[in-house]
């Protein structure tokens, strides 16, 4: 039994660690876009590398199905940051329009690792969510 009690924490240990440590390709950080008849999203990366407890920032653009912005979207969206697999929680970014139909969200991840930037913008049919997967080093 004690080999057990013992032998649990390593496992998880090892297993947390491989899954910190897993590369994650680039190929996957290019872009994540939405669209139906009405809007239009998509959501990148501003910076080439994100940095444990440094700001990283995403840029999300809504516009409507003829292309125009949609300005004053802030209220109805929200950012989280995340590491997919892990129960270490969520970080709020902050949600600012920095020109018209075009919102920047700031966060900060806390460890290295696989993350994702999730972007949900409620609408009156519901919410849409965006998810941006990217590495911190």
């Amino acid at each position: 039994m004690k080999k057990i009690v013992w032998s649990l924490p390593l496992l998880v240990a090892i297993v947390g660690y491989a899954v910190v440590r897993s590369p994650v390709s680039s190929g996957s950080e290019a872009k994540a876009s939405y669209a139906d008849g009405h809007l239009l999203l998509d959501m990148s990366k501003e910076q080439t590398d994100a940095r444990m407890m440094k700001d990283v920032s995403f840029r999300i653009r809504i516009r409507d199905a003829e292309g125009n912005p949609v300005q004053g979207a802030a209220a109805g969206l929200k950012v989280l940051l995340s590491m997919p697999g892990m129960f270490c929680g969520t970080v709020p970014a902050q949600v600012s329009e920095t020109e018209p139909g075009v919102y920047t969200a700031t966060g900060v991840p806390v460890m290295r690792g696989k993350w994702q930037a999730e972007a949900i913008y409620r609408t009156e049919d519901g919410a849409i969510r965006l998810l941006y997967p990217f590495k911190a080093e």
